[in-house]
């Protein structure tokens, strides 16, 4: 299993001072079945918790999520900034994640994703 943060996650991360531990340890439950969400084929919302808080008043994030294979950080907002994804945002979300679900990892890694290690 790799997992990536995007670049444009990285920077809202960061800015919502959300640490990468948060992130290994949504991707441990998605692992182990808890899904808050299903999008469409690949795409996962999955709430992670505010620094010092809980997850229901913290963050979404969104990933695409190929079992066994990989986990990569899309988009993440704060649950007191916005309620939801508009569906504009989520076709948009839907058709990346097609995407994004069968390119080689080696390829999202030449166009700077970041990858979060993990055991």
């Amino acid at each position: 299993m790799i997992i990536l943060k995007s670049r444009a996650f990285t920077k809202l991360a960061d800015k919502l001072d959300i640490e990468d531990a948060v992130l290994l340890k949504a991707v441990e439950e998605i692992e182990a079945g808890k899904v808050d969400a299903q999008l469409g084929k690949h795409l996962i919302k999955q709430r992670i918790a505010r620094s010092g808080s809980g997850k229901s008043g913290g963050h979404r994030s969104v990933i695409v999520y190929v079992e066994g294979d990989r986990a990569l950080f899309l988009f993440v907002f704060s649950k007191n900034e916005r309620s939801n994804i508009d569906a504009h945002e989520l076709e948009t979300l839907r058709e990346s994640a097609k995407i994004l679900a069968d390119l080689p990892i080696a390829t999202l890694l030449e166009t700077n994703w970041i990858e979060i290690p993990y055991d």
